[in-house]
């Protein structure tokens, strides 16, 4: 099966406690592309083919009246770098000195 259109994404819908769910995991780079092949955790293969939209976590497809697949991002490990300057009063005197000589 192709699905073509996004459906919604989980999150957003909370009338889906009638149908069953499958999910499938994508890396979070995967949902960049329009043309990807996904396998369920029911051993379903899926192709996805989008004509518009754009893939999210939680986006949601139907396969029929009573299934749906959803698409669940694999949790990745990052690094966060953040950037912390300290300065002293002194360090900050001589930076202020050092531009007003520039300036003049």
């Amino acid at each position: 099966m192709i699905f073509t259109k996004i459906d919604g994404n989980i999150k957003e819908r909370e009338d889906l406690g009638h149908v069953h769910v499958e999910s499938a995991m994508v890396k979070s780079d995967d949902l960049a592309k329009s043309i990807l092949r996904v396998k369920s955790d029911h051993h379903n293969e899926y192709g996805i083919r989008l004509e518009e939209g754009k893939l999210e976590n939680g986006s949601f497809f139907f396969i029929d009246d009573h299934h749906v697949l959803v698409l669940n991002v694999i949790p990745e490990e990052m690094i966060v770098i953040t950037l912390r300057i300290w300065m002293t009063a002194v360090s900050l005197h001589i930076c202020l000195e050092i531009c007003t000589n520039l300036l003049k």
